[in-house]
């Protein structure tokens, strides 16, 4: 119950800012940038897009894979997209695409549990590191535009990613050296963390080896991925017919990224928020920023309702497993 009242919460939240903003900049100069927007042009968005998925996908196919678990991609794909529709539908459910993810794969290919959720860990911290990476450097090249942020923005996001560089150092370090997270977060809240906890953390150790190819087979796979997600950023500006450079762009970029903390369905208002304030620090219209953020929730909505429709179908034919289990244990 407290999921769904998170969950409506943050859609109004959504829905006010998103309506906010569209009074603020006047809805006929987006619908102006939307309209002048080609079908073609649309196409190679959608396109790029299904690439970023597609490659994560075969990213964490490849972590499965470092683990000894051997699934077709097809499979992997299927799990994939039912999570993501949860992640972004539904953000506000924390862990709850992973979780889906995991779930899917134990009860379709009977992968276990450690192996599902250590693999899905690798994967975030994965995708996460690169990110941040882009984060500092669109960040830092910002910065040299603008010059000086708000007070209260500096604060927010130098507080921001501080912390995500304290703990992915912190992680990285434990991981390298073989040192227990699970024992020292039992020791810090005086839980008894043994069993399923710790055999995902042996689990990630195994992982994180440099001598571990799959290492280094995901972690460019994470950067091929980052790359394509620049590569659209550009390429939509420029279809905006703004006057972008690859440095801005990589600006812009460090916001979308930025913006996807905070936990709205589809980043509705979110995205825009933090666009129009990246576009117009650049010396770009407002109603472009707000065409550009349209138009990447229209496309990953595109791929997110793809998933709702697998994760429905896995459901169902889950649903129907395990009728047909209980229905035979009671026959025996």
């Amino acid at each position: 119950m407290k999921k769904v009242i998170l969950f409506l919460l943050s859609l109004s939240l959504g829905t006010y800012l998103s309506i906010e903003i569209y009074k603020a900049i006047g809805w006929t100069e987006v619908k102006n940038f939307i309209v002048n927007f080609t079908l073609q042009q649309g196409l190679i968005i959608l396109a790029l897009t299904i690439l970023i998925t597609l490659i994560g996908a075969f990213k964490w196919h490849e972590v499965l894979k470092g683990e000894g678990v051997s699934l077709p991609f097809f499979d992997t794909l299927k799990s994939y997209l039912a999570g993501y529709s949860i992640i972004f539908l539904a953000p506000a459910l924390f862990l709850g695409g992973e979780f889906i993810r995991a779930y899917i794969i134990k009860q379709k290919n009977s992968v276990s549990w450690s192996k599902g959720t250590a693999s899905i860990i690798i994967d975030r911290v994965l995708e996460f590191s690169i990110n941040l990476i882009i984060i500092v450097i669109g960040l830092v090249v910002f910065l040299s535009k603008v010059f000086l942020l708000p007070a209260n923005l500096t604060l927010l996001f130098g507080g921001l990613i501080l912390f995500f560089i304290v703990v992915l150092s912190l992680f990285y370090i434990k991981v390298f050296k073989k040192e227990s997270i699970v024992v020292s977060l039992g020791n810090l809240f005086k839980r008894d963390l043994n069993g399923a906890p710790q055999e995902v953390e042996k689990e990630i150790f195994s992982f994180f080896d440099i001598k571990n190819r799959a290492l280094w087979i995901t972690g460019a796979l994470s950067l091929l991925r980052i790359s394509i997600m620049y590569l659209r950023t550009f390429i939509l500006i420029i279809f905006l017919k703004q006057q972008i450079t690859a440095w801005y762009a990589l600006s812009v970029l460090c916001f979308s990224l930025l913006a996807l903390i905070v936990p709205i369905p589809a980043g509705a208002g979110a995205h825009e928020l933090v666009q129009v304030f990246t576009f117009n620090s650049l010396g770009f219209s407002a109603s472009s920023a707000t065409a550009f953020a349209i138009i990447i929730r229209i496309v990953e909505t595109i791929i997110a309702l793809a998933g709702l429709v697998i994760l429905s179908k896995l459901g169902i034919n889950l649903l129907k497993n395990y009728l047909l289990k209980e229905e035979n244990n009671r026959n025996k």
